[in-house]
């Protein structure tokens, strides 16, 4: 079969007039950065299905429907969530020296080449309707974080009986969760289900009651996030013997917030005003510190980690998989 433009395609079948065809160029030559095919869709002149079967016959290559495929979730896995979204492009299955993807733009060579650099193995195309891929992406997105959802709760039952404050979520090849505060840190999970983003993770903690301090850095490889959680608003377990009491309203913070408390940033204490400082050891009246910025001054009555007698730190039941236990400090 000789190679033709989509639009003659889409003429010798039928599935359009001149007119639809014509309607469409100008609209390209107005401005509109889409190809033909894409124009034609949104104008309702031709279904995308219809679109990509041309397309495969155009490039002779296979044309499939996802919808009627089982996929392989763990090869889906592989890769980033956001690049496969972004680029309409899924992986179907891989044999020793292939992959094969199903794109809905066969064209978008840096995609296609970005499978090969990944995997260093030939990669073979078919087309496919990016609502399929959408589709499935959809289930796999739902599947991550639905697991990071439910290792959440059960972090956040357990961190209620300790002074951890904060839960570290390092993203890089798999997202990693750690909890710390009050001069103890712990590894709790190592997550190899994909790439979650920053987003998806903070939409979790939005539904707290309290809300929430946080801070957040990114780089090339993926991304570092901390979060301060508010568990109960009169709760030693988030600033240590410092609790957030609501007659402390309104406050500043030199971190980030979310929630519904009167809580607003500053890198500086404002006269008047309460202050927690969770970068740095601030002295004045009104300031709350994180006890780990105390050094060797600690307040009375601090909360202090010890190491569980039954696992000497390793994680077990009877520390609730934390390693430590904690005791109040008197003097």
């Amino acid at each position: 079969m000789n190679k033709k433009n989509l639009g003659d395609l889409l003429l010798e079948y039928k599935l359009i007039t001149q007119a639809d065809l014509d309607e469409a160029l100008r609209l390209q030559n107005k401005g509109e950065k889409k190809r033909i095919g894409e124009i034609l869709v949104e104008l309702g002149k031709v279904a995308e299905d219809d679109i990509q079967y041309l397309i495969s016959k155009q490039l002779n290559i296979p044309f499939v429907f996802l919808r009627d495929t089982i996929l392989d979730d763990d090869l889906i896995k592989k890769f980033s969530k956001d690049f496969l979204i972004n680029n309409r492009i899924i992986p179907l299955y891989e044999t020793d020296n292939e992959i094969s993807v199903a794109t809905n733009d066969p064209f978008n060579f840096e995609a296609i080449n970005r499978f090969k650099e990944i995997t260093g193995k030939n990669v073979s195309v078919s087309a496919c309707s990016s609502k399929d891929i959408l589709d499935k992406l959809q289930h796999i997105k739902y599947f991550y974080l639905g697991k990071l959802e439910e290792s959440l709760d059960n972090l956040l039952t357990s961190l209620k009986e300790t002074a951890f404050y904060r839960i570290d979520f390092i993203q890089d090849d798999t997202l990693k969760i750690n909890v710390s505060g009050s001069f103890a840190f712990q590894k709790i999970y190592d997550l190899d289900f994909g790439h979650v983003s920053v987003e998806e993770i903070l939409k979790y903690f939005n539904r707290l009651e309290y809300g929430y301090f946080y801070e957040s850095f990114t780089n090339s490889k993926g991304f570092a996030l901390f979060v301060y959680p508010i568990l109960e608003l009169s709760s030693i377990n988030i600033i240590n013997i410092f609790g957030i009491f609501p007659d402390k309203m309104p406050l500043f913070t030199d971190l980030n917030y979310y929630g519904k408390l009167n809580i607003f940033k500053s890198e500086l204490p404002l006269p008047g005003y309460n202050f927690i400082s969770f970068k740095r050891f601030i002295l004045g009246n009104n300031i709350i510190n994180l006890i780990d910025n105390f050094g060797d001054n600690l307040p009375e009555n601090s909360l202090l980690p010890v190491l569980c007698e039954s696992c000497k730190g390793g994680k077990c039941k009877n520390c609730a998989n934390l390693g430590y236990r904690f005791e109040v400090k008197h003097g």
